[in-house]
């Protein structure tokens, strides 16, 4: 009996085919903030199945989720918002508030004497 089930190549489930409106509700429900762990959960199945069958819809809602975001955090920049000024620089143009080290006395001496022993060493061996 288990030769014939060899033979069958399809007996398992069908393969899942989304509905249009199930793919709607998968991009409605990532609109919503829903996680890929929480739209499976809202189905019943696995989240590897999630992403397999709806991969498409989970990169262009997220896409678009995010261009909204950043739309409104330019548009509270733009009015002034300082600090959202500076999130909306960091994030969309990788500008960095970093300020370089003051001048150091210290280290300039601390410099200023080993190239002063560098060159006297120079000068030892010519």
């Amino acid at each position: 009996m288990s030769f014939n089930r060899r033979l069958k190549p399809n007996l398992g489930q069908p393969e899942y085919k989304p509905t249009i409106h199930e793919r709607e509700k998968v991009m409605n429900l990532v609109l919503a903030g829903y996680t890929q762990d929480e739209i499976a959960e809202y189905y019943d199945c696995d989240v590897r199945t999630i992403r397999k069958h709806f991969e498409n819809e989970l990169d262009k809602t997220m896409r678009h989720r995010g261009s909204r975001v950043a739309n409104k955090l330019y548009k509270v920049a733009m009015s002034g918002d300082v600090k959202a000024l500076e999130l909306y620089l960091k994030c969309k143009l990788q500008w960095h508030n970093y300020k370089p080290p003051e001048k150091d006395d210290k280290l300039d001496q601390v410099t200023s004497l080993l190239q002063t022993l560098v060159d006297q060493n120079k000068n030892k061996t010519e």
